[in-house]
């Protein structure tokens, strides 16, 4: 075991019992006696969201006593979903990335790894491997920032790349990770300094032994 994380499950309170008794399903919970048309929600997870979404709407139908638009989370395509040969055409196009980079790209960015081979296209200082496995592109720092919201080290490196968690951490790419992102986002020295500690805790807080 190289590292170890723990989330906190939103279930519902129960007065007595066992945690383990506690019910694992969400809970959709009409709320009118403290606000018209309050709908609340307990519980929910990742993997059963859209069907949380779907139900969610038909009892808020019902509340409002009006006819509401039918969910399309059934039918909605989830970004990345499509243009995947398209995707995987300009990343083997680009001859950077080893068959497995390519693989993880795709696997990470789905259709949407086509802005990072573009990007690689305009901007040539950002067509470069970071790795010496040839897997992760510069440009992926830069998209992490421009198309994903990114904010800190911790977000590029665990939360958009997600070489955070690959046995070592991708801690030998730090530091160029954050000079792309300095110069980037405008970051001082000492800005660079306080992200590269932060992420080093939050690496740290994870690993076992």
């Amino acid at each position: 075991i190289h590292y170890a994380y723990a989330g906190i499950r939103p279930l519902p309170h129960k007065e007595e019992g066992p945690e383990s008794a506690i019910t694992r399903r969400h809970i959709i919970k009409e709320n009118t006696d403290v606000a018209t048309g309050l709908v609340s929600i307990v519980g929910g997870k990742l993997t059963t969201y859209r069907s949380l979404a779907e139900q969610t709407v038909d009892k808020l139908e019902k509340v409002l006593r009006k006819r509401l638009p039918a969910c399309r989370t059934r039918e909605t395509e989830l970004p990345g979903a499509w243009g995947l040969e398209r995707a995987r055409a300009a990343l083997e196009s680009l001859d950077l990335l080893s068959a497995d980079g390519v693989e993880r790209m795709l696997s990470i960015y789905g259709g949407r790894a086509s802005a990072i081979a573009d990007l690689c296209a305009s901007e040539a200082k950002l067509a470069r491997a970071l790795d010496e496995d040839r897997a992760v592109l510069a440009a992926e720092v830069v998209f992490a920032i421009r198309a994903e919201f990114a904010q800190t080290l911790e977000d590029i490196v665990f939360r958009r790349l997600m070489i955070g968690f690959n046995a070592d951490q991708g801690r030998a790419l730090y530091e160029d990770i954050a000079a792309l992102a300095a110069a980037e986002s405008g970051w001082s020295p000492e800005t660079v300094a306080q992200q590269l500690r932060q992420l080093a805790e939050y690496a740290a807080s994870l690993r076992v032994g």
